[in-house]
């Protein structure tokens, strides 16, 4: 400010001192016997005029370049708004590309970087353990301890598990709960400190057999306990089991667990053997692992050396058969590691789509600002003939392109609040329901990122062309009243490239789309109009025999409601399998003594229900009860493994040393994305009870309205069967597909929109370039039409350009489509890498919009007046 100031009266100054000596010299003039007009003019010839010398003089002035700057910029606001309609269409254009790119830093970011509130945050860690049978091994108790002897690398240790879905019995109602696990060290490593009571004390996360005790979310306690102050002490029931709510947690907090339901309540480590959760001993098991906070100086890689010394050690600590394969030592930044190992292949993606985006973008405005600079040529010329240095038409013109880029930055951090909204929101329901966490912030770190990214955009796409239009030949510019080259051939290579980057986009968004219809067609069954509705009487601790007697009667109970044409129900249902170890028999097949099968125990009509074809034999009947024959269905995979295409029913299945006699064959179905292998599936009655008897169940309805108007009807009709029993997970098949394959519907969405966008962008640059080369050469056009050229010559001769253009985009595209489509492969399913289909459909839609692009100008060149013409200048 104080420079800028000081600039002004030295420039103040300088003109004064201007002003003195043109006045002595206009009087010196008068005195020769000059009027005082002549005399003036001709003391501000002999001067060269005050405003050179004084621009020379202001040059000097610390803050001179800060306020020639401002001018730049003032000039670059004028001339843009004289320009209405390029400033809008640059701006825009940049503005979705940094959109995309501000999108997928967010993902990003919110992934694998953001740290979390607490103190020291960058010293917190998580370690997991994998077993050699890729089995997740906990970090039990003794394993805990272990890890806190060695004060050299850990401050402080904690074990945490989540998160467990429980139907928690609060102020006598059933509801289903987020549930997490963690010891008395967890919460003061985050730095918390409860709402209201307490947290766990150290000896009731390490003594079993304690009275057990809860923390509850401040969120539940808003929602289901009226934020009432008296709930500390209150119980409540979760699996049979009673819990003191000993403390609220502060607001805000919801766990740590990106991608993972909100945590609604807490339990001790020491509990999670005592309400069904498998464990063999009273010490935490499936998925707990230790929360950690590194000794000061103590760097990741000396603890993950530290870790693989006491490998042996953890793996007779842990819970579990196997010895410990790997652990892994991470910081705790951003989501669980098995989130980022899962949504690792989409922000590559998104990181990867929006670099194309940008780069389509910067080739898009580099061509709009070589044609806008061709257009100024005599401008820029006129003012380099007076004197102006070619860098200072450099800084101008460079001022306008970041006038462009704070503008296209703004709106694209604008449009990346609704776009990062939209993407969190498609992973917010699982396929099973369930509500996750998933914020993606527009925080300090995003927000800096997309100043970089305008800083970088000035440059990228505004100084080439800048460089290009201050190299011009005055000269020669002035002298030529048509302007100079149009360098048509920069233009024509920057939309090549457009076209290439397009191509491969849409060569990806093609494969993505084939990939997801396969996946809709192959299934083999009929997801539309099918409602899920899933029951849990084990939950509501139901002998076998009433939890039976309970879902025959929500059976008939769905049946009965207005609407619905058939229910079926089954352990596990669509794309949410249930799934067991299932031996054949020695002898059964042929080299294969034990196979990993997906188990599936279905009702009566469960096929006809879903419309699955029974491709031999028949489904199961109300006759497969208990005390029958037992009788099993098989995938067609499976018959193949088993008898190697000799005919399968009437063979005996062997499940658990038990044998079933096959009744039936249905199709396979691919039900686990990106898997290769087609499942084994073998299919039992649910109500023969052979390998255990069954409680819970999943019904698929199937309806003659629409599946979501049936929601809340069926869902009322389920619960008036038993109130005492929790009604959850309902929605439609169709959602639930959607969600299992949540990676390569959005991704397909992502490259389908992105692909548009690109399209639109080269359409948008060879229809300018085109037209541009059209209003350049009017006049000659208007010869050859004066002189007996055709309009289709005209046409097919403009047209030229633009197919050799396209044709070479697109050849480019397809070579970068075929290097890179084998990082789409986890994602295709029953589609190849390089499925020539889909690179066709890309090919001829990019050929069909250039084709159209080029020739709406080309058709305009041709209806030209020869007479109007031959008169532009």
């Amino acid at each position: 400010m104080f420079g800028f100031l000081r600039w002004a009266r030295e420039r103040r100054e300088i003109r004064e001192e201007l002003q003195f000596h043109v006045d002595m010299a206009t009087a010196k003039n008068v005195a020769a016997g000059m009027s005082a007009d002549d005399a003036r003019r001709a003391a501000l010839v002999s001067l060269g005029g005050m405003d050179s010398w004084q621009e020379a003089g202001s040059d000097e002035i610390p803050g001179a370049r800060l306020e020639h700057l401002w001018r730049d910029l003032r000039f670059g606001v004028r001339s843009l708004r004289t320009r209405p309609l390029f400033a809008a269409s640059a701006i825009l254009t940049l503005g979705f590309a940094i959109a995309a790119s501000v999108t997928a830093f967010a993902f990003a970011n919110a992934l694998f970087l953001r740290p979390l509130h607490a103190p020291s945050a960058d010293r917190l860690a998580h370690i997991y353990i994998d077993g050699n049978n890729g089995r997740h091994l906990s970090v039990g108790a003794a394993s805990v301890a272990l890890l806190r002897q060695h004060r050299e690398l850990f401050d402080d240790v904690a074990a945490e598990a989540c998160c467990w879905v429980k139907f928690v019995r609060e102020r006598g109602a059933l509801q289903q709960r987020y549930t997490s696990y963690a010891s008395a060290e967890l919460f003061p490593m985050l730095g918390l400190a409860p709402h209201l009571g307490r947290f766990f004390a150290p000896d009731e996360t390490t003594s079993p057999g304690r009275e057990p005790v809860a923390v509850i979310s401040y969120a539940l306690w808003r929602s289901a306990f009226g934020m009432d102050p008296r709930v500390i002490g209150e119980r409540i029931e979760i699996a049979g089991q009673p819990f003191s709510i000993i403390g609220v947690g502060p607001e805000g907090f919801d766990g740590s667990g990106l991608g993972y339901p909100p945590t609604q309540v807490w339990l001790p480590t020491t509990m999670m053997s005592a309400i069904g959760m498998g464990c063999r001993t009273p010490v935490p098991c499936d998925d707990a692992d230790a929360f950690v906070r590194l000794a000061p100086g103590v760097s990741v890689d000396r603890v993950r050396a530290a870790m693989a010394t006491l490998s042996a050690t953890l793996s007779h600590l842990s819970i579990g058969d196997d010895s410990v394969r790997h652990i892994t030592v991470a910081r705790a930044a951003g989501a669980p590691v098995a989130r980022q190992r899962q949504y690792a292949p989409l922000a590559r993606l998104l990181g990867a789509i929006a670099g194309v985006l940008l780069l389509i973008a910067f080739a898009n405005l580099s061509g709009l600002l070589l044609a806008r600079g061709v257009s100024r040529e005599r401008e820029i010329a006129l003012r380099l003939s007076l004197g102006a240095g070619r860098w200072r038409i450099v800084r101008q013109l460079l001022c306008e392109s970041a006038l462009i880029a704070v503008a296209g930055g703004i709106v694209g951090s604008i449009l990346s609040l609704w776009t990062a909204r939209v993407l969190a929101g498609v992973f917010t329901t699982d396929s099973e329901g369930f509500e996750n966490l998933f914020p993606i912030a527009f925080d300090s770190r995003t927000f800096a990122f997309a100043v970089g990214i305008s800083a970088l955009a000035t440059i990228a796409f505004g100084l080439f062309p800048a460089l290009t239009t201050a190299r011009s030949n005055a000269a020669d510019v002035l002298k030529n009243s048509s302007g100079g080259s149009p360098r048509a051939r920069a233009r024509y290579g920057l939309i090549g490239l457009q076209i290439a980057l397009t191509s491969t986009l849409l060569c990806g968004a093609a494969l993505l789309t084939r990939s997801f219809a396969h996946l809709l067609h192959a299934q083999e069954f009929d997801s539309s109009n099918v409602v899920l509705v899933r029951v849990r009487p084990e939950a509501a601790r139901y002998e076998p025999g009433r939890a039976q007697r309970y879902v025959r009667a929500v059976s008939d109970r769905l049946a009965a409601v207005p609407g619905v044409k058939a229910v079926a129900f089954a352990r596990g249902i669509g794309f949410v399998w249930s799934e067991s170890p299932v031996e054949a028999g020695v002898g059964v097949a042929a080299g294969d003594t034990s196979l990993h099968v997906e188990a599936h125990f279905t009702s009566p009509a469960f096929f006809a229900t879903l419309r699955i074809p029974v491709l031999a034999g028949r489904e199961f009947d109300n006759s497969d009860v208990v005390g029958a024959p037992p009788v099993a269905v098989v995938s067609q995979s499976l018959a193949q493994r088993l008898w190697h295409g000799h005919p399968s029913l009437g063979r005996t299945v062997y499940a658990r040393g038990k044998p079933f006699r096959v009744v039936g064959v249905v199709p396979d179905y691919q039900v686990h994305m990106g898997s290769d292998a087609t499942p084994l599936m073998l299919f039992f009655p649910f109500w023969q009870n052979a390998l255990g008897e069954e409680r819970d169940a999943r019904f698929a309805v199937r309806v003659d309205a629409r599946a979501g108007d049936m929601l809340s009807t069926l869902r009322r009709a389920a619960v008036e069967v038993d109130r005492g029993v929790p009604v959850a997970e309902v929605m439609t098949m169709s959602s639930q597909i959607d969600a299992s394959y949540v990676e390569i519907h959005l991704g397909e969405k992502i490259l389908i929109a992105a692909g548009v966008l690109a399209l639109l962008l080269c359409a948008i640059g060879l229809y300018g370039t085109i037209a541009f080369v059209v209003a350049r050469r009017t006049r000659e056009i208007g010869i050859r039409l004066a002189l007996g050229a055709g309009p289709r010559r005209v046409v097919f001769a403009l047209l030229d350009q633009g197919a050799r253009t396209t044709a070479v985009g697109v050849a480019g595209g397809l070579v970068g489509a075929f290097a890179t489509s084998r990082f789409l492969s986890s994602w295709l399913v029953g589609v190849p890498t390089h499925d020539v289909v889909a690179f066709a459909l890309a090919a001829l839609a990019v050929s069909a919009v250039s084709f159209i692009a080029c020739l709406v100008p080309a058709r305009r060149a041709s209806r030209i007046d020869p007479a109007r013409a031959l008169r532009v200048e």
